[in-house]
C-alpha cells in the first residue's frame, strides 16, 4: 500500500477566536523541514506538534475503513463538529467480540483525504477520514460482545496508555446526548447516516459523568485540504 500524500493543511485553531493558519509542503511526510507559515504562538504551537504527529501516521497507517470511517467530506465535517462539540466521547465497537469499551477526552479533531488504496484495491481517494488526538480516561473493567449494559464497571487508563491518534469509525464513537450527562449516543445514527450497530446509546453511572464534567475543554478542530 502506499503511503498518503498530505496536502496543505488549512487549521482552525479555536472555535471561539476564528483564527486561521496555514501549514504547507509536507509532501513526503519528511518530518525535519517542512516549510511553516505559522507564529509560534502556544495555541499554534500545540497544531503544529499535531500537524506533523498527523503527518508521520498518514505515512505509516494502513487503511481500515469499517462503516463510517471513510465517507464523503460533507460527512466528515459533520462528524469532526460533533466529537468536538461533545468533548467527552465513548469509544465501543458493539459489532466486534469481547470489546472494551473507552471514555475519551478529545483534543483534536481533523479531517483529511485518504488518497489511499486499501488492501483490496479499492479507490478511497474520493473520501475523507476524521481523525482524532485524545487521551483515554477510562476503560470498561470488563469485556462486551453486542449492546453495552448501562452503569458499567469502569477503571483508570494508565499513564502510559492514555494517549493516541486515530481515524474514528462514528458507527463506534457515541457523542453526549443532549443535556444529559449520562447518555451519550452513536455519532452516526445521531447524524442520520446509515450504519448497522448494536445499541444506539449508552448511559454511564452518575459517579463517572460526575467526573467528566470537569474533563471537557475546548478542541482544536483543524481540516487538511487539496491544493
Amino acid at each position: 500500500m502506499r503511503a498518503a500524500k498530505v496536502p496543505r493543511v488549512v487549521a482552525m485553531l479555536s472555535q471561539k477566536t476564528k483564527t486561521r493558519c496555514e501549514v504547507e509542503d509536507f509532501s513526503g511526510c519528511d518530518l525535519a523541514t517542512p516549510k511553516l507559515r505559522i507564529p509560534m504562538t502556544k495555541p499554534r504551537f500545540k497544531t503544529w506538534i499535531f500537524a506533523l504527529i498527523f503527518c508521520f501516521f498518514a505515512g505509516v497507517s494502513t487503511v481500515r475503513a469499517d462503516q463510517l470511517q471513510a465517507v464523503p467530506i460533507e460527512q466528515a465535517r459533520a462528524i469532526s463538529r460533533e466529537v468536538s462539540e461533545s468533548q467527552i466521547v465513548i469509544s465501543y465497537a458493539s459489532k466486534a467480540q469481547n470489546e472494551r469499551a473507552e471514555i475519551w477526552r478529545v483534543k483534536t479533531a481533523l479531517v483529511a483525504p485518504m488518497d489511499q488504496t486499501g488492501e483490496l484495491g479499492e479507490d478511497f481517494a474520493a473520501f475523507y477520514e476524521t481523525h482524532v488526538f485524545f487521551e483515554r480516561l477510562f476503560r470498561s473493567k470488563n469485556a462486551f460482545t453486542g449492546a453495552l449494559p448501562a452503569n458499567i464497571e469502569w477503571e483508570d487508563v494508565p499513564q502510559n496508555e492514555r494517549f493516541d491518534l486515530v481515524a474514528i469509525d462514528a458507527a463506534y464513537v457515541y457523542s453526549k446526548d443532549g443535556e444529559n450527562e449520562r447518555q451519550f449516543r452513536c455519532i452516526g445514527k445521531k447524524l442520520e447516516f446509515p450504519c448497522d450497530i448494536e445499541g444506539e446509546t449508552i448511559e454511564i453511572s452518575t459517579e463517572i459523568a460526575e467526573k467528566l464534567v470537569q474533563a471537557g475543554e475546548e478542541v482544536e478542530v483543524a481540516e487538511i485540504v487539496e491544493n
